[in-house]
This record gives C-alpha cells, structure tokens and sequence, in this order.
C-alpha cells in the first residue's frame, strides 16, 4: 500500500513510465499496481533469480524493446524513470554498481538527466525478495536536470549525490 502511494505521487508529479524487471508483474498485488502505473519491462538474461542477482545482466532483445517503449514514451509527453543501480540495494547507505543504462539513453536521446532517490526503502522492500516492510520513504528530487559526457561522471555524480542524502 505504501510502494502504490509513494509510486502513484511520483508518477502524478511527474508523468512518469518506470522502468523494471519484468518478473515484478508477475508477483501478487505489487505487480498489478506497476502494471497498473505503466511500468516498463526489461528482462534479465538469467531466469534463475541467484543468477540474475548475481549478474545483475539484461537480455539484449528486452534492451533493445526497452530503447523502443522508451522512445514511444519521451514522444507522448513521459518522463522516463530508470533505477541505476538495476536492482534493489545490499546496504542502505551505499550504492551497489552504477550501471550505465541511462547515460547511454541520455548520450541517444540528448535529454537531460534529473536524479531522483529514495530513502527508508529498504524497510519497505529488501534486496531479496518480495516488498514485506513498512516505513515512511522519502523522496529526493535534485535540483537541475544533468547532461554527463563521459560514464565515469555520470556514474561518480549519482553515486556522490544520493549517498550523500541518505546519509544525512
């Protein structure tokens, strides 16, 4: 109920289409609510969930739909809401891996960058597993939207600027 609330103010604020692992509309309830919100599926290479976890890798035929969706979004008037880190996160504190996914988009389409983040989610929906928590998740939206030139900016300025909130 919360993850609908929170989802539902953001997609309202900002004409949003999330992007996300495909086998979330398969759960129970929470995968009718992001159907419900227009999510945007990519598929993992790996249907083994250790595996895909591990290798935290996308499927290239989902990518490349992925690239198209998104397009047909940006066209109707969509914002595009990507999670750079391609997963739920090991430590509340810390980023996992960046991955590069939106820069690429970004370097494509020319469109700026506007970082988003999320704090208390963790207590809501662990790293494995279904969503089974409750708290009160705070939302992040930075200022000025980015353009990056190269993926080490793009990565290092996510990771300083979100890591940076949380933890404070």
């Amino acid at each position: 109920f919360i993850i609908t609330n929170v989802l539902k103010k953001i997609k309202n604020y900002q004409n949003c289409e999330f992007i996300g692992d495909s086998t979330i509309l398969n759960w129970f309830i929470v995968g009718k609510v992001f159907k419900g919100l227009g999510m945007i599926e990519i598929k993992f290479e790996k249907d083994n969930k250790k595996e895909r976890l591990e290798q935290n890798k996308y499927c290239k035929e989902s990518v490349n739909k992925l690239k198209e969706d998104c397009i047909k979004a940006l066209k109707h008037g969509k914002n595009l809401w990507f999670f750079p880190e391609g997963r739920c996160n090991n430590h509340p504190n810390k980023l996992n891996q960046i991955r590069g996914g939106a820069f690429k988009f970004q370097q494509t389409t020319k469109i700026p960058i506007l970082l988003v983040a999320f704090k208390n989610n963790e207590k809501v929906w662990a790293n494995k597993g279904y969503p089974t928590g409750s708290s009160k998740i705070k939302v992040k939206f930075f200022d000025n939207p980015r353009i990056y030139n190269t993926v080490e900016l793009y990565r290092n300025d996510i990771k300083n600027s979100i890591e940076t909130w949380i933890n404070n």
